[in-house]
């Protein structure tokens, strides 16, 4: 009986010790949660609402102006959209790589995001572009070929760019980023490398304004 109640009481005690631990490792979890731009996994979190957020309303855009939704970026390119649709394929989708999640309903681009725009018809699309122009050769080619479908009209563009900085204020609140510091620019161009296995490795500028808020401004690395 003595030796049953030491053994409950024992295990009372560390489970009380483990939920007060597990308790302190949450606690700081939020509080390192809050310091949203320190965080790589916030930041993703943020990313993904952004598309998801983005494409519906140039989804919805497309619809109510009778033009093509044309996706540039594959919907299942990240880590997390491997598994969870985060957006979708439009009526056309490119992307160098392909559109692999994409059916019959939408149409496939495989080919660089510049040489595909230029098939496309004058003032044809909306777009929807999610980290792509970091890596396509001239931005300025890009931007061209861009006005040209959409019309003109860059409203008529929705983009997600989170390379390099936290652009979460920008799209909720409005708040324009300033363009990178020559100490951004070092780092990143020390760090090409590191950032491979991400996909970021080869990024060859960092946009850090875009549509539909502003025009397209970047700086080259």
């Amino acid at each position: 009986m003595k030796k049953t109640t030491i053994l409950l009481a024992a295990l009372s005690i560390l489970s009380l010790a483990g939920n007060g631990v597990l308790g302190i490792l949450l606690y700081r979890s939020k509080t390192v949660g809050e310091k949203a731009v320190k965080v790589k996994a916030w930041k993703s979190c943020r990313k993904l609402s952004m598309q998801h957020l983005l494409y519906d309303r140039a989804q919805e855009r497309a619809r109510r102006e009778g033009k093509k939704l044309v996706v540039i970026g594959n919907p299942s390119g990240g880590y997390v959209n491997k598994v969870v649709r985060v957006y979708g394929c439009g009526d056309l989708c490119i992307d160098i790589a392909g559109c692999s999640p994409c059916g019959p309903e939408s149409r496939v681009l495989k080919d660089d995001a510049i040489r595909a725009l230029r098939t496309l018809p004058d003032d044809s699309a909306v777009v929807f572009e999610s980290e792509v122009f970091e890596y396509v050769g001239d931005m300025q080619d890009a931007v061209k070929e861009l006005d040209r479908v959409t019309g003109g009209d860059h409203t008529r563009i929705y983009s997600v760019h989170a390379i390099a900085f936290d652009p979460w204020p920008y799209h909720m609140e409005g708040v324009a980023p300033a363009k990178p510091s020559s100490a951004t620019l070092d780092k990143r161009r020390k760090e090409r490398h590191k950032y491979a296995q991400t996909g970021e490795g080869m990024a060859k500028r960092i946009i850090y304004r875009f549509p539909p808020r502003h025009r397209y401004a970047w700086t080259e690395l």
